[in-house]
């Protein structure tokens, strides 16, 4: 049974050797003055040792991975029936006959109609508000009592008098502006138709301070009344 060395095991075997030559060596060359006394060396006796042993590590535990997921194998889809392609029908081609001769008519050429000219849109004017009328101005009404006037009492008629007739009369009439009476109508009556009449017959001959409106005169209706009333 053959016995496998190590190297450090054969390095120990050859320091050995090399020991043991060279305690021969030795020897030799001290021993022919020691023959008589020094005894021959023991045997030099050469022990294989039988090195110790030396666990291995052991290998460590491969992990095993597990198997990849199997893909998922994907559906086919349906193939879809290829489009029909309609032929085209043929149809019958007219049979064109040639027209009898016809001179060409002379060619239409297509005339523009005329393009109406842009007049400039007018500027709109903005409007102006009118600003609102001013108020008329008061007006100062006629007058028939001013003293510078002079105006004469009406007549009143003595058989009137006699007879006790008495009232008021009411005349309507228009003051012109130059202070004159126009228009003396009896609004309303006295009941005695003397009276009534000498009334008109006066005021149509008076003078009156005309109606006045922003400084200006004007003409203006007017209402006088006369008393007719025997003396007592």
């Amino acid at each position: 049974m053959m016995l496998t060395m190590s190297p450090r095991d054969t390095t120990l075997l050859a320091w050995c050797v090399v020991g043991s030559i060279a305690a021969h060596v030795l020897l030799l060359t001290v021993l022919p003055g020691l023959q008589k006394t020094v005894e021959p060396p023991a045997p030099l006796v050469v022990e294989l040792v039988k090195p110790p042993d030396v666990e291995l590590p052991k290998p460590l535990p491969v992990e095993k991975k597990p198997p990849p997921p199997e893909p998922v194998k994907a559906k086919p889809e349906p193939q879809k029936p290829a489009p029909r392609e309609d032929r085209p029908v043929k149809t019958p081609r007219p049979i064109l006959t040639a027209p009898p001769d016809v001179p060409a008519a002379a060619p239409v050429i297509p005339v523009a109609p005329p393009v109406p000219e842009q007049k400039p849109a007018p500027q709109q004017q903005a409007e102006v508000k009118p600003s609102p009328p001013a108020p008329p101005a008061p007006v100062t009404p006629p007058r028939s009592d001013a003293a510078h006037l002079s105006n004469p009492p009406p007549v009143y008629p003595m058989a009137a008098q006699r007879r006790g007739d008495r009232g008021t009369v009411l005349l309507r009439l228009i003051v012109t502006a130059d202070g004159l009476a126009k228009n003396v109508e009896v609004e309303k009556s006295s009941g005695y138709r003397a009276l009534d009449d000498s009334a008109v017959t006066a005021v149509r001959n008076w003078r009156f301070v005309p109606a006045r409106q922003g400084g200006q005169a004007i003409d203006w209706p007017y209402t006088q009344s006369i008393v007719f009333k025997p003396p007592e």
